[in-house]
C-alpha cells in the first residue's frame, strides 16, 4: 500500500533549546513522533497505531498529542517522553477533537454527542448534538460545525447558524476563519463581528489561521497569505498537488503538505522577504520503513510579496467588472471529453448536450476472488421506526453502531453489530476497484437492505421511494461534511469499514449506497466527474439523469442531506462524467 501522506504535523520548541517535537499521522494510520534539532530530524522508532481518519489535538504546554480512534471507541493521549498513554474510553466513534486550556472536547459521531473531559482524562459532561462534524474553541466559546452550518454551543444547546455551507473552520489568536463551498472567506473574533472578504476563491481547498490573526489559503497551484483585514499580501507559487495546510500551535508556524513530492514545507512569516529560503522535510512516504527523513530547501517554490505601490493587477486575482468582487482565474485546461446530461426541467442555456464516457468492465475481470463472510460480517441488525435509545454495546468480538436519521418527517434508528475479526481483515486488505468493492459490499449490504425494504413493504412504498429511503440513510452518516463533498482521498473504504467509522467521503458513501441498492436489485452506475463520485440509479424518477445503454440513470448525491435522487449540484451539471456499470445481483 502506498504510504501517501495524510498527515497532521505539530512542532514544539523547548525554551532555551533548538529542539522541536513533531507528530505525523501517515495515510495508513501510523502516528510518528520525531525530534528536530538543528538540521537533523530523528524519528522515534516506536511507531504508534491510530487510524487513517484519526484527528489530533495538541496541548502546547507539554506537546502531548491527543488522537481519536473511532474503531476502538476511544481517545488516547500520547506524550513526547514515551510515558504510558492516557486512554479515554466510553465512546462509540469519536471523530474530531478540540482543545482548550483545561479541557478536551471530542465529537462522538455514532452517538450524536459532544463529550467534555479534563486533561487528566475525567469525563465532565456529555452534550447531545446531531451531526457535528468539527468544532473549535476560542476565548471560552465553543463553535460547532454541523449540517446547518457554524453554530455556537450554549447552555441551551446550539444557537442558530451564523454561516451555512461551511467546509473549513480554523482558529488562532482570537480569530476564527471560515471557508464555504462557494469559496467565500469569513473571519470574526469571539464577540462575533463577522467580516467577509471582497473576493471568492472557488478552487480553494483549505484554510488555516495564523498567530497574527491572518490566514493562509490553499489553492490547487498556490498558497495565498491574507491579513486579519482579509487583504491578500503575498503568495507561494509553484505548488504541485498539495494535500493541506497545518498549523503548529506552539511555535505558530504553518506548513504546506505536498503528498506527491513527499514533503512538508514551512511557509514564511508575514514579514519575511521574497528571497526567504523555504525549508522542507522530505522522505515521509518511506518513513515507516526507513525511520528517517531529511531537510532540504524547496527551490521550486517562490514566495511573492505583493508590493503596496504596485497598482497592476496581481497575477492570481482578477477583479469582476460587475460587482467589484475578486474572482480567481480558471487555471485548468478545458475538458476534452464529452458527457451527456439530461434534465426533466430546463437548466441554464450553457448546458451541453453531450455523451457520457463509459468505462466497461473488462471481459476477464471477475469478482469471485474476494473473501466472503457470513452476512458480510454483520452479527446483528435492528431497525426501529422511531428514535430508539437502545444501543448495541462493544464487546471483544463485536462493535456496536447506532444510526439515526429522518425520512419524510419520520425518524428511524438502525442498530448494527459488526464482527471485530472481519473489521481487522478489511483493515489489512488492499484497496480494490470501486466496482469490486461494491460487489464485495453487497455481502453486508443485503441483510441491512432487507430491513430497510421491510419498512417499504409495510408502508406500500414504490421502488423509487424505497431507493430515496436508502439514500437518506447513507446521507445521514455524520462522519463527513453534510454539504456536498468536494472530493475523495487516496484510501477508499469497504462498505463494512464505512459502517464502523460512521461515515466517509464521497467514494466511501457511494460504495455503501451502491452495496445496499444492488442488494435490492437496482440497476446502477457509478458517476465519476473529476475529483468526485456519485451514484446513478435507474427507475421512474425525475430530474437530472444520464442515458446509457438505452436506460436513464438518475444522479444521486450520497454526501449531503436532503439530496433526492435526480437532484444534482450545479458544479456537476455540464462537465465530463465517466460511467462505471455496476454488475447486477445474480440469484
Amino acid at each position: 500500500m502506498k504510504n501517501l501522506i495524510n498527515l497532521l504535523l505539530f512542532s514544539f520548541t523547548l525554551i532555551g533549546l533548538s529542539e522541536v517535537h513533531h507528530w505525523w499521522l501517515l495515510n495508513d494510520g501510523i502516528l510518528v513522533h520525531s525530534i528536530f534539532q538543528g538540521s537533523r530530524i530523528e524519528i522515534d522508532p516506536k511507531l504508534l497505531f491510530a487510524e487513517r481518519r484519526s484527528k489530533i489535538a495538541i496541548n502546547p504546554s507539554d506537546a502531548s498529542c491527543w488522537v481519536t480512534n473511532s474503531f476502538q471507541g476511544q481517545v488516547t493521549k500520547y506524550n513526547v517522553d514515551n510515558k504510558k498513554p492516557l486512554i479515554l474510553k466510553g465512546f462509540a466513534a469519536p471523530t474530531s477533537l478540540a482543545l482548550s486550556n483545561d479541557k478536551i472536547w471530542a465529537i462522538d459521531s455514532a452517538l450524536n454527542r459532544i463529550v467534555t473531559a479534563s486533561l487528566d482524562g475525567k469525563i465532565i459532561k456529555t452534550i447531545p448534538i446531531q451531526s457535528a462534524k468539527s468544532m473549535v474553541v476560542l476565548d471560552g466559546d465553543q463553535w460547532v460545525l454541523t449540517w446547518r452550518g457554524l453554530q455556537k454551543l450554549t447552555d441551551d444547546g446550539l444557537s442558530p447558524a451564523i454561516l451555512t455551507k461551511v467546509t473549513h473552520v480554523t482558529t488562532a489568536n482570537q480569530h476564527i476563519w471560515c471557508l464555504d463551498q462557494n469559496g467565500l472567506i469569513y473571519t470574526f473574533r469571539s464577540q462575533v463581528d463577522l467580516n467577509r472578504a471582497k473576493f471568492s476563491i472557488p478552487d480553494a481547498v483549505d484554510i488555516v489561521s495564523t498567530d497574527d490573526g491572518g490566514a493562509w489559503l490553499l489553492r490547487h497551484e498556490m498558497v495565498i497569505r491574507l491579513t486579519d483585514q482579509l487583504i491578500p499580501v503575498g503568495e507561494i507559487t509553484g505548488v504541485k498537488n498539495p494535500k493541506r495546510l497545518i498549523r503548529q500551535p506552539t511555535d505558530h508556524s504553518v506548513w504546506l503538505i505536498d503528498t506527491e513530492s513527499d514533503r512538508a514545507v514551512r511557509l514564511p512569516r508575514l514579514n519575511d522577504p521574497s528571497d526567504v529560503k523555504l525549508i522542507a522535510a522530505i522522505g515521509w512516504n518511506q518513513v515507516r520503513n526507513t525511520k528517517q527523513v531529511k531537510t532540504i530547501i524547496a527551490t521550486d517554490l517562490k514566495w511573492n510579496l505583493f508590493s503596496r505601490n504596485n497598482k497592476r493587477e496581481k497575477p492570481s486575482i482578477a477583479k469582476s467588472t460587475e460587482d467589484s468582487k475578486v474572482k480567481i482565474r480558471a487555471e485548468t485546461n478545458p475538458p476534452t471529453a464529452k458527457t451527456r446530461l439530461l434534465l426533466s426541467k430546463p437548466i441554464a442555456s450553457e448546458t451541453k448536450d453531450l455523451k457520457p464516457i463509459a468505462v466497461p468492465i473488462s471481459p476477464n475481470e471477475t469478482f469471485d476472488h474476494v473473501p466472503v463472510f457470513p452476512n458480510g460480517g454483520l452479527v446483528s441488525v435492528e431497525l426501529y421506526n422511531s428514535l430508539s435509545q437502545k444501543r448495541i454495546q462493544n464487546t471483544d468480538q463485536m462493535l456496536g453502531r447506532r444510526f439515526i436519521w429522518n425520512f419524510e418527517g419520520d425518524t428511524y434508528t438502525l442498530l448494527v453489530g459488526l464482527s471485530l475479526d472481519v473489521y481487522n481483515t478489511y483493515s489489512n486488505r488492499d484497496r480494490l476497484k470501486w466496482i469490486e468493492m461494491v460487489v464485495e459490499g453487497s455481502g453486508i449490504g443485503q441483510p441491512i437492505a432487507e430491513k430497510l425494504n421491510q419498512v417499504a413493504q409495510e408502508n406500500n412504498w414504490s421502488r423509487e421511494r424505497l431507493a430515496n429511503f436508502v439514500i437518506s440513510f447513507v446521507q445521514s452518516l455524520p462522519y463527513t461534511a453534510d454539504d456536498v463533498a468536494t472530493g475523495y482521498d487516496e484510501f477508499k473504504m469497504y462498505a463494512f469499514e464505512t459502517l464502523v467509522a460512521g461515515g466517509g467521503d464521497c467514494e466511501d458513501t457511494v460504495i455503501l449506497a451502491a452495496s445496499l441498492l444492488r442488494s435490492l436489485s437496482y440497476d446502477l452506475i457509478l458517476l465519476n466527474p473529476k475529483g468526485h463520485l456519485a451514484l446513478g440509479v435507474s427507475g421512474q424518477f425525475s430530474g437530472a439523469h444520464y442515458e446509457y445503454n438505452d436506460l436513464q440513470y438518475f444522479y444521486s448525491e450520497t454526501t449531503g442531506k436532503g439530496w433526492e435522487i435526480g437532484n444534482i449540484p450545479e458544479a456537476y451539471r455540464s462537465i465530463p462524467v465517466k460511467l462505471y456499470q455496476v454488475p447486477l445481483l445474480t440469484p
